[in-house]
């Protein structure tokens, strides 16, 4: 099972080891209000191979963990992450955790493999 990879539409918000492979297709920091110099979160959007995109955050304390990783056109495997509604209830969005694991794809045929498009 440790091989196994989720697709972004079969993910809930029910607690499990989600694992996804995804490509950052978006990604902006939402600055602070009193201090546009600050981000208050990174927001994310990410896309999986069958071409299905779901929103992502990083909040404010966690940006330090995970700044200097994430890039727009990367690759990452995204592992124990948190899964929740958004404040309309209507619309999944993954949350980063501080134990989180995000494993950059480097291996150009793996990323093709998964992202034939």
């Amino acid at each position: 099972m440790a091989n196994h990879i989720d697709m972004i539409s079969t993910i809930n918000d029910v607690p499990r080891n989600w694992r996804l492979i995804v490509r950052v297709v978006r990604l902006w920091g939402v600055p602070e209000f009193n201090t546009p110099n600050q981000f208050r979160s990174l927001e994310l959007v990410l896309m999986d191979s069958e071409g299905t995109t779901i929103h992502c955050s990083v909040k404010k304390t966690l940006i330090y963990l995970f700044q200097k990783q994430l890039s727009e056109g990367v690759v990452y495997t995204l592992t124990t992450f948190d899964v929740v509604r958004s404040t309309a209830n209507t619309v999944l969005q993954v949350m980063f955790i501080s134990w989180m694991q995000l494993i950059i794809l480097n291996s150009q045929d793996l990323i093709a493999l998964f992202f034939q498009r």
